[in-house]
């Protein structure tokens, strides 16, 4: 049963001509007292070249547009996205799509520094080249709202609709664990630039673009369930992010940048919202592809 908050968000709406089915490979369907209903698809995993680098890109359902969902800091779209039910609640209306970032899970080394910049570039070649439908509705968790919020403004026609879960907008310092990976390590260097120069990335600079845009702001500060995935890293947000309701002031003035923004804060759950409380970012994807304001191709 979904919680009083989402109230607020709209119901699903048939959509337009639906793109290929991504056949059935790999179960990955959410489960549980608080899990979503879901469809009962499943990952299909292809590779595509984009900019010389092999990445690896999981879709699972049919439908435009294309939901694509991009993970946290130095995670993989499995450890962002499996267990918490989101995508096999949207897949029976919609294609939905995350992949593995240049140098993390299953794609190949990083041939260039990990910035902003450089990783909405390389999710726009990825979206291109993947097929999808487009535009697409982003859903960047984290510092992944960094890259979906960079993927506008450098790309905007790609971008339908946005859902921003938990946007970092205070310094993060965060630090590799002894065992990270090198494509972690390269991730959280590419943070420390964003750190470093904080008002560049922040709402003034980096604004939600004129499309459905549903900003998530999570109650506390506390770290993912345990069906999270492992970071490899050393997470300092906690510590050093401002109080609850600045916080939140913040978000909501990011929102309200968009003439399409809105603001929800989802009780109870952490930063990864999506492992907390799954539903709140369902019907948050399905009140953007609700949206009269919604991009078509």
């Amino acid at each position: 049963m979904r919680r009083r908050l989402l109230a607020a968000c709209s119901a699903v709406v048939a959509l337009g001509a639906s793109a290929a089915a991504c056949s059935s490979t790999t179960d990955a369907s959410s489960s549980g007292d608080d899990a979503p209903t879901t469809s009962g698809a499943s990952w299909t995993t292809t590779t595509v070249d984009a900019g010389g680098t092999s990445v690896s890109v999981q879709c699972m359902g049919s439908g435009a547009p294309t939901v694509w969902l991009v993970s946290d800091l130095g995670l993989t779209g499995a450890e962002g996205w499996d267990g918490t039910g989101v995508a096999e609640g949207l897949a029976d209306q919609v294609q939905v799509c995350t992949n593995d970032r240049p140098g993390l899970g299953a794609s190949g080394p990083a041939t260039s520094d990990r910035t902003v910049e450089q990783q909405a570039d390389d999710l726009a070649a990825v979206i291109e080249a993947s097929g999808a439908s487009t535009p697409v509705v982003v859903v960047g968790q984290g510092a992944g709202t960094f890259i979906a919020r960079m993927l506008a403004q450098r790309s905007l026609p790609l971008v339908a609709g946005m859902v921003l879960i938990d946007p970092v907008l205070w310094t993060s310092n965060a630090e590799p664990s002894a065992d990270a990976s090198a494509g972690v390590v390269a991730e959280l260097a590419g943070l420390d630039l964003v750190d470093a120069d904080l008002g560049g990335y922040g709402s003034a600079a980096l604004p939600p673009p004129p499309v459905p845009t549903v900003v998530l702001g999570a109650s506390h500060t506390r770290p993912a369930r345990s069906s999270a995935g492992d970071t490899g890293t050393t997470l300092t947000a906690a510590d050093l992010s401002p109080s609850d309701d600045e916080r939140h002031t913040r978000q909501e003035a990011l929102a309200n940048k968009s003439p399409f923004g809105s603001f929800l804060l989802v009780e109870d759950a952490g930063s990864s919202i999506q492992h907390w409380d799954p539903d709140a970012v369902i019907a948050a994807v399905e009140s953007v592809l609700a949206s009269p304001n919604l991009k078509s191709s």
